[in-house]
């Protein structure tokens, strides 16, 4: 259809990483389960084709979810991932990623399982601002520079240093999102990196200073230096 034709000429721009967020959503009755499944496997398709990763929204559709991916293997991340450590291990199996906002702060949030039973290579974290704001400023709008946060609830449940999430996100964002190298390099100001990640050389970034990454992209002027974070 028409608007594949326009998905696919704009995935050509540099700047696209990835096709995103797509996938399905039974919890609104915004539009036809049939039709969302449609669309979802005709995105996937050509995200393959573009060889570009797909940024996955779930929500109550993890069995006809599982069985597109099963059937289709795009590369990609389950964005938001609020489910069971079942449905992850069956994500990750796929070789896909799954990421974590701050619902995994809330007091309700039983991910904690998760999280402890999945290997930190599998995984990427954001905020998905300006929803989902984390404790302790819950209520209140979201922003990216809460994504610390996160890494930090992380580092708690899995009972290591802050900055070991930070570093294997932010390597896992890169690894997964392979043009991300190409539009850091190409920066109109130079960002403030804190510390190096040893593996970030085997994607193919060998000339930048790369540590913090793992804090979400935080819209500034292109006239101020900042950390920058996936």
């Amino acid at each position: 259809e028409k608007y594949l034709e326009e998905l696919e000429l704009m995935c050509k721009e540099l700047k696209v990483v990835a096709i995103g967020e797509t996938g399905l959503d039974y919890y609104y009755n915004h539009s036809n389960p049939k039709i969302q499944r449609k669309r979802f496997i005709e995105q996937i398709e050509l995200a393959n084709y573009l060889k570009l990763p797909v940024v996955i929204h779930n929500r109550n559709s993890d069995d006809d979810m599982y069985y597109i991916l099963k059937k289709y293997l795009p590369k990609g991340v389950i964005h938001c991932f609020s489910s069971n450590i079942d449905f992850a291990s069956k994500i990750i199996d796929l070789g896909l990623l799954l990421s974590f906002t701050g619902i995994i702060t809330f007091k309700n949030s039983s991910l904690s399982n998760v999280i402890k039973r999945i290997d930190f290579t599998k995984f990427m974290i954001e905020t998905d601002s300006p929803y989902l704001t984390p404790e302790p400023y819950r209520g209140k709008r979201n922003e990216p520079s809460y994504v610390s946060i996160i890494a930090e609830k992380i580092a708690e449940i899995k009972n290591i240093a802050p900055q070991d999430v930070a570093d294997q996100t932010t390597y896992n964002a890169l690894k997964l999102f392979n043009k991300l190298k190409w539009n850091i390099l190409n920066l109109p100001y130079k960002p403030i990196f804190v510390s190096t990640h040893s593996k970030i050389d085997n994607i193919g970034i060998n000339n930048i200073n790369i540590k913090n990454c793992a804090l979400s992209l935080a819209q500034r002027s292109p006239n101020q230096k900042q950390n920058i974070s996936v």
